[in-house]
């Protein structure tokens, strides 16, 4: 099966339909019918968020992924450090 891993701006292109949007909500239709392996790097919940902030739980980045219909992604963990990571999933807090 073949993998794809997307980023934080492909998160953008589904939650403002651009011209992007229809090939990605493809892409993400072939994972749910288990024709390809679609991922998102959970690195990418520490990006800056629109407005410039940064999101404090982790929690927000999947309900994030849910709204722009990537929920049941596999999330590819990262090497972590100490001061810009999430320390468990959840309700966890993020240090910076």
């Amino acid at each position: 099966m073949i993998t794809f891993t997307i980023d934080t701006n492909c998160v953008i292109d589904l939650e403002q339909n651009t011209s992007e949007a229809p090939m990605l909500r493809a892409l993400v239709g072939a994972h749910r019918a288990q024709e390809a392996d679609v991922a998102i790097p959970a690195v990418a919940a520490l990006e800056r968020q629109a407005g410039g902030g940064y999101l404090e739980h982790f929690d927000l980045f999947l309900a994030r992924l849910e709204n722009a219909g990537l929920h049941g992604l596999t999330i590819v963990h990262s090497i972590a450090e100490w001061t810009s990571a999430f320390t468990a999933w959840g309700t966890s807090q993020m240090h910076r």
